[in-house]
This record gives C-alpha cells, sequence and structure tokens, in this order.
C-alpha cells in the first residue's frame, strides 16, 4: 500500500514553515519574500534568473507559494512593486477559488490597488463593484487610474459614490477635468472643496494656461502668491512662453527672484526660450551665472530648451 502525500505546506513572507523538518522548509525558513525574489535563489535549491519576476512568476506558478489569506495583501502589494501583471492575476484567481473575494475587505482593496496601478481599469471596477468596503485609499487609486485613461465619468461615479471624501479625492478630480479641458467642472469641484492643497491648485492653473486662458491663471496664482513654491512658479513662467507671452515670462522670472524662490533646472529651460525671443542679455548672463554656481552643465540645458545663450 503506497504512502499518502502530505498536504501542500503553506508558505507564508517572514515567517518560518510550519513543519520544521522537511528540506523545503528548512530552504525558506527565516526568508522574506523580497528575499526570496531578489536572492535568485528557490526553496527547491534551484537557480532561477535573478530578475525578481522572474522569480516569482516560478514561484507562483510551481506551487511553492500558496499562501495563507493573511499573506495575500502583503503578495499583492509585491506585484504592484514589481509590474508583475500576470501573477497578480494568477494571485486573484487564488483567492477566488478560497473564497477571499467575497469575504476578506483587506484582499479586496489590495487586487483593487493593483489593478488600478496597472491601469487594468476594467478589472479594477469589477472588483469595486464586489468590495463592500472599499476604503478611502482604494476609492482615490481607481479614480486616479481612470482619469489616467481620460474615463473621466466612470472616475466620477466612483467620486460621487464614496460615503467620505478626502482632500486628495477631490484634487484627482480637479486635475482630471483640467488635463481633460473641462475646465468648468474643474472649476466647480474647485470651488466647493472643503479643503485646498497645493496640488489641485496647480493643477487649475496648469489646466487654464494648456487651454490659453492665461489672464485667469494668472489671477488664480496671484490670490495665493506668497505661499507658491518652485513648481508653480515654474508653471505660469512656462504658461506664459507656451502661449507667446515672453514678456510676461520674463517679468515673473524677475519677480521670483524677488520674493526669494530659488529657481530650478525646469525653470531656467521654461524661461530660456523668453530670454533668447527677447534678446535679454542680462538675463542671459544671470543665469549663466547661475548655472555655473549650481555646477548645472549649460550645455545639457541649452540642449533640453533648444535655446542658446
Amino acid at each position: 500500500m503506497s504512502t499518502p502525500l502530505p498536504p501542500p505546506q503553506l508558505f507564508v513572507p517572514s515567517r518560518p514553515q510550519r513543519q520544521r523538518g522537511s528540506p523545503r522548509a528548512r530552504g525558506v525558513r527565516g526568508r522574506t519574500l523580497p528575499a526570496l525574489l531578489t536572492t535568485g535563489r528557490a526553496p527547491e535549491g534551484n537557480n532561477p534568473p535573478p530578475d525578481p519576476t522572474v522569480n516569482f512568476h516560478r514561484l507562483l506558478s510551481s506551487g511553492t507559494l500558496e499562501p495563507e489569506h493573511i499573506a495575500f495583501p502583503s503578495l499583492l502589494k509585491t506585484c504592484c512593486g514589481l509590474r508583475a501583471v500576470e501573477e497578480g492575476r494568477q494571485l486573484h484567481g487564488q483567492a477566488v477559488k478560497r473564497g477571499l473575494l467575497l469575504s476578506d475587505v483587506f484582499v479586496q482593496r489590495s487586487l483593487l490597488r493593483m489593478y488600478a496601478r496597472f491601469l487594468a481599469c476594467d478589472d479594477a471596477l469589477k472588483v469595486f463593484e464586489r468590495c463592500s468596503q472599499p476604503g478611502i485609499v482604494s476609492c482615490n487609486d481607481l479614480i486616479v487610474g481612470l482619469c489616467r485613461i481620460g474615463d473621466l465619468d466612470a472616475a466620477r461615479k466612483v467620486f460621487d459614490g464614496m460615503a467620505d471624501r478626502n482632500v486628495v479625492s477631490w484634487s484627482v478630480m480637479v486635475d482630471g477635468y483640467a488635463r481633460n479641458g473641462s475646465l468648468e467642472i474643474a472649476q466647480e469641484l474647485f470651488d466647493a472643496m472643503p479643503e485646498r492643497n497645493q496640488f489641485c491648485w496647480n493643477s487649475l492653473i496648469s489646466g487654464y494656461l494648456r487651454c490659453g486662458h492665461v489672464e485667469v491663471a494668472r489671477k488664480i496664482f496671484d490670490r495665493m502668491r506668497t505661499q507658491w513654491g518652485v513648481v508653480t512658479w515654474t508653471a505660469m513662467i512656462s504658461g506664459y512662453v507656451q502661449n507667446s507671452q515672453y514678456k510676461e515670462a520674463l517679468d515673473l522670472f524677475l519677480e521670483m527672484q524677488v520674493a526669494g524662490v530659488p529657481p530650478n533646472k525646469v525653470t531656467i529651460v521654461s524661461v530660456l526660450p523668453a530670454v533668447t525671443e527677447l534678446g535679454a542679455l542680462d538675463q542671459g548672463r544671470w543665469i549663466h551665472a547661475y548655472l555655473d554656481k549650481m555646477g548645472v552643465e549649460v550645455d545639457s540645458v541649452m540642449l533640453t530648451s533648444g535655446c542658446s545663450i
């Protein structure tokens, strides 16, 4: 009579195997999932390629990686970090087989976040429909993904259905509409925000600039100019240049210096076309000296901007 095979062992990241005496358990004892993925060594003693994604796929498809339900969120997070789309789908299948998709809120949220970050928004929406408690963070991830693929109607439906929203929820929707050129809706949401962060201000300003509404963008900029950092100043300068308002761009660059906001490389690249068009030699020399002082390669900046001082 043949001896029955032992049941498969469960792999739990950061914890030893339950059957201490088996060679397989000794191979993974005390080793975390990231260690297994990056060392290129599988528990069976094989040597798969050092690519973490390849290792992860091999561990999963070989049956070595049979996680308990508490390990699923960690494994799905690993899929996100490795951009391991197919491996994430395999874990999704295992979660369905074990009934976790309907019963475990943490697995639901982890799957939702994974698909949203992969921009696999159809899959994310299917998971979302089954989520009993999707949570603010997971909803925000889904809204970001939907906005990035341009599906603003679906993003707005998720946003409107949220019981609780935070400043990120509002800001992402404002940014999505602004990038799409739907400035009236973006402005309505912006005005309705209970609180605002710099990201939503920048999104609205950039949206108006992209659509050529420079004066409106400048009015918004002037409302909070004492609080702006280099990103907002640079966006406004770049908007002037893109709309061929070179004098205004250079004037704002001078105001930026007076305000004590140091420009960065992006600012310099943005303002150089204005310097060239206006033949502003003094500003050109100042920029050249500033780049030397900061240790920035002048040639690389010139190449990026397509200008010369």
